[in-house]
């Protein structure tokens, strides 16, 4: 309810409807989510931030409440059916938990629904009006003592998808994608799915589990989960889907990557680094390097570093900028071996971590500068908190000395995130706390300083990536600059991210800046850097372990390489997604539709524009 005073003398004018909503399937007791208004025009409409959506209330629509009449429910109005055809009136049922004690008015978008009545329990049955217009409509309830109950698209004229989750897929298919949408059917023989015309498996159709991370914690429209196995196909396809009340279509929305090729090893890689000089990769393989030639597609001879204490597990690697030696940690030798991949059986060996050092830690990740010095992160697997070591090396003396304090960074012996600029100009570490506040460092060569931040967010997981040219910083959802001051942050999604887990922590941005390629067990997502949006998911066969770095790009970001279930898995995505900027634009009108007296325009939390609008008055793009 609003409070309309006079802003002189504070005397109470009028009192009008302020909107409320409640996700589907939940209860707010005693009252629903109300907006948090933040700006008012001269007309006396508020605007405010609702659940997933912005609010328009007129103040100046006066109701005079009364008392003894149903109050706004505390359970969420569900319609049965949720959806009927274009241009017919489909008889529909409320079946809340409580119960209507009095017959109410009835919107389904601008037009009043006939026919209201109630039944036993306070069941309310009313047919809804045709509209040649197809999509989800708002449904107002207006109760006979003016309190109005608003209900953010729960009827659909015919079928009405929203997004794909994991639009992005293999030329053969067989991968998984999800539709969700509106005015879907849950049982899955009653709908039809094809892709570029090709028909698409339907494997489940569900109310989708969509949770987010504020309050209430649920998405406020009855959407359903489409799960589908996606067939064969090239370039970029419609998705047409199809159910009793119509068909749908969401314009070129699946797009297949130019291929997807597996390198079956029987090895169990730890680490993958690219060699753009000789254009080949190095895999970290146990007692061993594998080498695989990009030139003639195969794997070639290892590399076997040699060892200090007879012990041999490399993990992580890394090449000096260059690209004259590969560096790679010996995990249980506690050293890291100096490899010259034009003459590898030259290669020699340092130790970095003393035998006996507390917590046994081993060399994990390695970063590379351009003046001839590397870092090392060790991991402990029986110490944790703060106050440990990582080290540097000079690659010329071969010196290691062991770094203990930054400032406003905790050194966790358990490990943390670690990389460097392709160029070796900068140095980025992370704290590897998977949620809440993490501390980031960064060191800049030139200055030979470190600056942190000791209070940038993370939703994602902790990692930690930059440009190729030490201009773009990302610490897993955080984006930061140079001197660690926070940019701003990737989108945390409910509708794509609920339900996913935390990201592996190995995401990696190509050299434009503009892109972050994050993977995950089964896809690798691709964000918008400038707009903080999840671009492209790209749904994979193969499975992405838990390795020290999974994942390399070439440089324009249009290939991947990917260490999986399988081996070596190459995806050639063709053309890289680009990042620019836009220009959005906003409309409103506002019309005489009865007690259409307060509009609502939804968000789909990914910056895309709007495919429908609240009621007709109200359109966004």
């Amino acid at each position: 309810m609003l409070f309309v005073s006079d802003g002189n003398t504070g005397v109470l004018i009028n009192t009008a409807p302020a909107l409320g909503t409640i996700p589907p399937g939940s209860q707010i007791f005693p009252s629903p989510f109300t907006e948090t208004p933040f700006a008012v025009d001269a007309t006396g409409i508020i605007f405010g931030s609702a659940d997933h959506g912005i609010a328009f209330d007129d103040s100046t629509y006066s109701v005079n409440y009364s008392l003894g009449f149903n109050a706004t429910p505390g359970f969420e109005n569900v319609v049965t059916p949720s959806f009927g055809p274009v241009n017919a009136a489909t008889p529909v049922s409320f079946p809340i938990e409580e119960g209507f004690g009095f017959l109410p008015d009835l919107w389904f978008g601008g037009v009043r629904g006939t026919g209201a009545a109630l039944g036993q329990a306070g069941v309310l049955t009313v047919t809804t009006p045709p509209s040649a217009q197809p999509g989800p409509v708002n449904v107002k309830v207006i109760q006979p003592d003016g309190t109005p109950i608003f209900d953010p698209l729960i009827f659909s004229y015919g079928p009405a998808p929203m997004f794909v989750n994991g639009d992005t897929a293999t030329p053969a298919g067989g991968v998984t994608s999800d539709i969700i949408g509106l005015g879907l059917p849950t049982d899955p023989s009653q709908v039809q799915v094809t892709v570029g015309g090709k028909s698409a498996s339907v494997v489940s159709a569900k109310p989708a589990d969509i949770q987010g991370i504020y309050f209430p914690f649920s998405y406020p429209y009855p959407v359903v989960d489409v799960k589908i196995t996606l067939p064969p196909g090239t370039g970029d396809q419609d998705l047409q889907i199809t159910t009793s009340a119509g068909s749908a279509t969401l314009p070129k929305a699946i797009h297949y990557v130019q291929s997807v090729t597996d390198y079956k090893s029987s090895d169990k890689f730890q680490a993958v680094v690219l060699d753009h000089k000789r254009n080949q990769l190095y895999l970290s393989a146990g007692d061993h390097i594998d080498v695989f030639s990009l030139v003639t597609q195969q794997y070639m001879n290892p590399i076997s570093p040699p060892a200090l204490n007879g012990q041999k597990a490399f993990w992580g690697m890394a090449m000096t900028p260059d690209s004259s030696l590969l560096l790679a940690a010996n995990f249980p030798d506690g050293s890291v071996a100096l490899i010259n991949p034009d003459q590898p059986s030259s290669a020699t060996v340092v130790q970095v971590i003393p035998s006996g050092t507390f917590g046994n830690p081993g060399p994990e990740r390695i970063a590379t500068t351009n003046t001839g010095k590397a870092f090392i992160e060790p991991k402990s697997f029986q110490e944790a908190g703060c106050g440990g070591s990582f080290y540097e090396l000079d690659l010329s003396t071969l010196q290691v000395t062991a770094i203990t304090y930054i400032p406003d960074f905790c050194v966790q012996p358990e490990g943390f995130p670690m990389a460097a600029s392709a160029d070796g100009s900068k140095v980025l570490i992370n704290t590897s706390d998977i949620s809440g506040p993490q501390q980031v460092a960064i060191y800049d060569v030139a200055s030979n300083a470190w600056s942190s931040n000791f209070a940038v967010w993370e939703n994602f997981g902790p990692s930690a990536a930059i440009s190729a040219d030490g201009s773009t910083f990302a610490t897993g959802s955080g984006l930061v600059d140079s001197n660690s001051d926070l940019l701003g942050y990737l989108s945390w999604q409910d509708v794509f991210e609920s339900g996913t887990g935390f990201y592996l922590p190995m995401e990696k941005v190509p050299d434009g800046g503009s892109l972050v390629f994050i993977p995950n067990a089964s896809f690798v997502d691709i964000f918008d850097l400038n707009h903080g949006a999840l671009l492209h998911r790209i749904s994979l066969a193969e499975q992405v372990p838990q390795v020290t770095d999974a994942m390399v790009l070439d440089p324009n970001g249009q290939t991947m390489y990917l260490i999986t279930s399988v081996g070596l898995t190459i995806v050639q995505l063709g053309n890289a997604p680009l990042s620019i900027g836009a220009s959005d634009t906003f409309h409103r009108s506002y019309g005489n539709h009865g007690y259409d007296s307060w509009q609502w325009v939804p968000t789909d939390n990914d910056g895309k524009r709007q495919r429908f609008t609240s009621d007709g008055d109200l359109c966004g793009s």
